[in-house]
């Protein structure tokens, strides 16, 4: 009984330092920024479009049904009589008499109606509905682009909140270890003052520095506190209490795409079927068509003469369109199109200056940081042994407080000055990664 009731304070205790221990990345919290900024929910919005898009494209290719009617006043109809107007009046009156007595022909009568159907079916389109499909593909991606770009510029945000918090952490961590050596040699005066070594002064001027120190270590927590709440926004995600990883040097070489030149990459492919569309508008289009109506007038005219019945009609065939209309602005929308492309192309030009002066600017500040670690760890050995040094001789008399106090401040800048180093070279290879170039 004793062996399982040690088992399960064991994995109690187990799960309990594994929650408290919690770690969090930079790059799972730029998935949970991804996932928490509310511009993501567009992409499922534009997929569902493009979706839609390209099926109403498909449907170009169903049967199209058209049903319809009429009713309207013509005032100038077929009347026989007319023309036998200029006819030898004997020739004439002798016709008249055969076709209104006998054959009993009359005009059409003005008021006239239809109802029919009309059935289309498009053979070849001269790619119209394959444009049509990659328009809406390229116009899909092209806004899927921009939000990849405004995710892009909420990620750099991320990044800076992060690495604000790691370095904080760091002088924190610092600061405290600061205050814990300051202690140690206030504890030192208190037993010299008792032995009357030092005076009420230096006890109290290793008082004052600890309460700076205590006062400095607050605000550090102040600033991680904020910076941990923006985190926590961010991500949407409670980071108040959660362990921040260091993240690794990035790999070198790896394949890192800007969103803004997808962008343009995208805008581009558009502009280049617009053309395209210039060129089929031009394209015949072939397709079958049916038509069937129930009215009057007939399409037979001698029939409309002998009565205004209403009759059947229907007529089927194939059909040839060319519409000659594009012609008038072809050159005037090609030039436009070859203006939006140079436009495109100089923007592209801007974005790889832009990024390479970035590029470049962070390669040289990542060279002059690891020159300064280079020199940061031998620096801080030596202060490290400087402190050390100084309180000996404090111990044996021979320095005062002041040299001690500036010999522990000294310590804490160059490890201070260590640590900033190397966390700016970290941020800054991150950076240098995510230029593009």
């Amino acid at each position: 009984m004793l062996t399982i009731k040690t088992l399960l304070i064991v994995i109690v205790l187990t799960s309990i330092h594994a929650i408290a221990v919690a770690q969090t990345s930079l790059d799972k919290c730029r998935q949970a920024t991804r996932r928490n900024y509310p511009e993501i929910r567009k992409l499922d919005i534009i997929r569902a479009t493009c979706d839609c898009n390209l099926k109403n494209a498909s449907m170009q290719w169903l049967p199209q049904v058209r049903i319809g009617g009429q009713f309207n006043w013509v005032n100038n109809v077929n009347n026989f009589n007319d023309l036998l107007a200029n006819a030898n009046p004997i020739a004439s009156y002798a016709l008249q008499y055969i076709t209104n007595k006998i054959l009993h022909l009359e005009s059409e009568h003005p008021w006239q109606y239809a109802a029919g159907v009309s059935v289309t079916q498009n053979i070849w389109d001269g790619g119209a509905s394959v444009l049509r499909k990659s328009a809406a593909r390229a116009e899909a991606e092209s806004r899927e682009a921009e939000v990849e770009v405004n995710l892009q510029a909420v990620e750099d945000q991320l990044d800076e909140v992060y690495f604000s918090i790691l370095l904080l952490e760091r002088r924190l961590e610092l600061a405290e270890n600061r205050i814990g050596i300051l202690t140690d040699n206030f504890r030192k005066l208190q037993n010299l003052h008792r032995e009357g070594y030092v005076s009420d002064m230096d006890v109290s001027k290793m008082d004052v520095e600890i309460l700076s120190a205590e006062q400095m270590a607050d605000e550090i927590r102040y600033g991680i506190k904020v910076f941990r709440i923006s985190l926590s926004l961010l991500t949407g995600m409670n980071m108040a209490c959660e362990k921040l990883v260091v993240p690794a040097e990035p790999a070198t070489g790896a394949d890192f795409l800007r969103p803004e030149f997808r962008l343009l990459e995208s805008q581009r492919k558009m502009l280049s079927l617009q053309e395209k569309k210039l060129n089929v508008e031009l394209m015949p289009k072939i397709g079958l068509f049916a038509e069937a109506g129930y009215g009057y007038p007939n399409r037979n005219i001698f029939l409309n003469l002998t009565g205004n019945k209403p009759t059947f009609n229907a007529q089927a065939g194939i059909r040839v369109i060319f519409n000659l209309s594009p012609l008038y602005t072809r050159s005037r929308d090609k030039s436009t199109i070859s203006n939006r492309m140079e436009m495109l192309n100089i923007q592209g030009d801007i974005l790889n200056f832009n990024f390479n002066l970035q590029n470049q600017r962070l390669l040289q500040e990542a060279e002059r940081l690891r020159e300064c670690l280079r020199r940061d760890k031998r620096i801080l050995e030596l202060r490290t042994k400087l402190r050390i040094a100084a309180e000996k001789r404090l111990e044996e008399g021979e320095i005062d407080l002041t040299e001690l106090l500036k010999d522990i401040n000294e310590e804490n800048n160059a490890a201070l000055q260590s640590n900033i180093h190397s966390l700016t070279l970290l941020k800054t290879l991150h950076q240098q990664s995510r230029t593009g170039m």
